[in-house]
Formats: C-alpha cells, structure tokens, sequence
C-alpha cells in the first residue's frame, strides 16, 4: 500500500516516513539463588526474633546474582545519571533523584531492569520468606555521596506511611570501600540521639579560665546590652539574656526538631550576637557555618518525611561562615531559628563560638 501525498506548489510529496522507535534490549536481573533455598526461609525468619536488636534487620550480602555485571551496568548509568538532585538541610546533605517510578527504559534500560526487579521478583521473595503481606506501593530513589556528604541520625518515621513494613537499602560502593575511612556504615540506634553534637562551657565550672570568664562576664553585662542597642537600634534592656561557648570541631553538629520551633516562638524577638574565636579560616565545603532557616511545609519535604525525620521544608534566610576574629549580628523573629552545619572531614583546627541572646525584646511599630 502507498504512502498518501499531498500537494506542496503544485507538486505532490510523500508524507514523511514515521520514525522508527529506539531497540532496547532488557536485561533481567535476578537473585543470588542462595537466598532462593527452601531452608533460606527459617534462617531469614530468625531476624523477627528478639535477640535483633534494636528491631528485626537483615544484612543480605551478594544479594544480586551478577554472572553478566547486572549491578555495573546499573552503577554506570547512575553514573551518568542527568536528574540527579542537590539535597541540604540540618539533617543531610547528599544528591538524591525523584522516585523512579516513571524512569524511561530506552534511555536507562539497566535502572528500569533494577526497578523491575525490586517490584516484582523481590517483592514476591520478601512475602515469602517474611509472611509479611505487601501492598503494591513501593518507594525508588537513588542516592549519591561524595567526600563531604553527610547523614546524621534521624528517627525513622515509619507511621508516615501506614502501609509500609520493610525499609531497605542497596549499596553500589567500590570493592575495596573502606567505612572506617570513608564512612557510609548504616547503624542502628536503640535509643533516642542526642540532636546537639557540641562541646559546651560549663559557667560553673569556668573560673580556672580567667580570660574566658572575663569575657562572658562582659557579653552579659549592661555595658554590652547598651552597645548592642546602639549599633543595631533595637532596645534590649529588661530582655532575658543567655550566654553559650561553644567548641566546634571535626563531629560537631546540631539537628532541629520541632522542639526548637516551639522555642523560637516563646522566645519572642530576639538579638543574637556571635563572635568567632579561631586560628586560621576553614574551606568553604568544611561545614561548621551558623544557618537561620523559616519552616514551610511543602509537599516535596512531606515526600521526603518517608525516608528522613523532616517535617517541614527548612527555607534558608541566612549563612553565616565562621572567620577569625569576626561578629555577626542577627536579628530574628519567631519562627525563625537556627542550626550549626555538620562540621566534616576538611574542617581543621577547632574554633569556638561565643554567642549572646536577648530574648523577647521589645519591638516597636512604625
């Protein structure tokens, strides 16, 4: 049958021909058949017993039967991956992409093959061998480190989703990875942890530090309450006033929780004065900066609640880089709060932060 024409000046032309759609070749990826074994089952159900503490876990070691490099091919176009997304807040920071539910198989044959595996073979296995019903819902990220990547212990908010009853992770490192040295161990914690990392001064215990102690007796006196008013023009006499050193170093952190929220609105407006007290500057990527952030709740961060401890979107209004010998001065409203950046790996000598609060002070309308 002949192609219909159609007249172009006069002359009749072929209709163009439809293009031809692109070949791919689906490689399936299958589990390591030693986790398929009848008596595989019992040994897995042993994980439901008490003894796994904090709570079942199972660590499945070669899971991927890999004969034709399935997980390279995999790695590979992660690798080359073009959606890959820059994640930071008080809690993270790393590169993560969108759930892969609609990833396109012509263009990332090897991640939808991986998909494929998890929603069907590894979904039918895991009900298997658990007992345990799943529904068809299941949630698809990668996630990518570098060198100064970061993932500080969250709660796992599994009452997020009602239906969900296994959280997994699958690592493609190097095979010589070293976690001592590189980190990206996942742990398990069995009790709440701490959401400051610092290392304070205890006033009471300040006296053997004269200078120190001079200081702090300064930043609480009446003579710097009136400096503060003259160069920032907002009253602070009669506000409550605290004063907090702090030593930040390689480890230091703080992490928001919605305690902290609630603080910032009892506080009122405050004056926040910081002085920095450090030998040599640090690089840009070593962390240990001061953010004021807002809360907004966004759907974005409601997705992303699944996986980390995040309740709100945390909109940055302020970074400020610790530098020898400097102030910073901030003036915030309720509502507004603030975290200390987890200091990493290229954070060199330690330094000390020395900050001073006036809260509730009073604010007059124009």
């Amino acid at each position: 049958m002949k192609r219909k024409t159609k007249e172009e000046n006069g002359k009749p032309t072929k209709s163009p021909k439809p293009k031809k759609r692109k070949s791919v070749v689906m490689e399936p990826i299958h589990i390591n058949p030693k986790y398929l074994k009848d008596t595989y089952e019992s040994e897995f159900k042993k994980g439901f017993e008490k003894s796994k503490r904090p709570f079942p876990h199972w660590q499945l070691r070669n899971f991927v039967e890999n004969s034709d490099n399935s997980v390279e091919k995999v790695e590979e176009e992660l690798q080359n991956f073009e959606d890959w997304q820059r994640k930071e807040n008080d809690l993270y920071s790393l590169y993560q992409t969108n759930d892969l539910k609609s990833i396109d198989p012509t263009v990332h044959p090897a991640i939808f093959s991986f998909r494929q595996f998890l929603y069907t073979e590894v979904k039918e296995w895991l009900q298997k061998v658990s007992g345990v019903e799943l529904t068809e819902q299941i949630l698809f990220s990668h996630i990518m480190t570098w060198l100064v990547s970061f993932l500080l212990p969250n709660f796992d908010c599994c009452f997020q989703i009602e239906t969900r009853r296994f959280a997994f992770v699958y690592y493609l490192t190097a095979a010589n990875w070293d976690s001592v040295v590189n980190g990206g161990d996942l742990q398990l914690f069995n009790h709440d942890i701490s959401k400051r990392h610092v290392a304070r001064l205890n006033e009471d215990k300040s006296d053997d530090l004269e200078t120190t102690n001079r200081l702090i007796k300064c930043l609480k006196s009446t003579n710097f309450a009136k400096l503060a008013a003259k160069l920032t023009g907002v009253t602070v006499s009669g506000a409550e006033t605290s004063v907090k050193v702090s030593r930040v170093e390689h480890g230091t952190y703080w992490v928001l929780g919605d305690e902290d929220a609630e603080q910032s609105t009892t506080d009122g407006y405050c004056l926040d004065v910081h002085l920095f007290v450090q030998k040599t500057a640090w690089e840009d990527e070593a962390g240990g900066e001061l953010i004021y952030i807002a809360e907004e709740e966004t759907e974005e961060v409601r997705i992303l609640s699944v996986i980390f401890h995040v309740f709100h979107y945390r909109f940055q209004l302020l970074r400020i880089s610790p530098s020898p010998n400097a102030a910073s001065v901030v003036f915030r409203e309720p509502g507004v709060i603030s975290f200390l950046k987890y200091a990493n790996c290229k954070a060199s000598d330690p330094f000390f932060l020395l900050t001073v609060s006036f809260y509730n002070v009073k604010v007059v309308d124009d």
